[in-house]
């Protein structure tokens, strides 16, 4: 609702979203228990709401995003990939590109071992 900046959601059946202050000092994991979509017909779904800072960034993405080996041969966890949503962006290259390129340097040689699906949306 951008007149109240309240943010209704349910998750179902993965992990949370992250969502980031404009600062980026904060993140905070937007997100629920729900059974996975699909697996009882006819299931409803609990849903949660949030306040929306403005200047805010919300991040969905797919586990494959968080989910690598790194050069060291480390399997990365959630909290991995939030450090880097966190960490200063440099000027040039938009969000999603810089996260991607940011992983991509962090994993092992090759292709990565899962799909890596990221939206990132500004709230005004």
């Amino acid at each position: 609702d951008a007149r109240t900046r309240l943010l209704e959601y349910a998750a179902v059946g993965h992990h949370a979203a992250f969502l980031v202050t404009p600062e980026c000092d904060h993140c905070t994991r937007v997100g629920n228990r729900n059974i996975v979509i699909g697996a009882v017909p006819g299931m409803g779904y609990k849903k949660v709401s949030i306040q929306v800072p403005k200047g805010s960034t919300i991040y969905l993405f797919s586990d494959g995003v968080f989910e690598i080996v790194d050069k060291a041969g480390r399997q990365w966890s959630i909290a991995d990939f939030e450090r880097l949503v966190t960490s200063p962006a440099p000027n040039g290259a938009g969000e999603a590109e810089r996260l991607f390129n940011a992983v991509r340097a962090e994993a092992r040689a090759g292709p990565l071992e899962d799909d890596f699906s990221l939206v990132v949306a500004h709230f005004d």
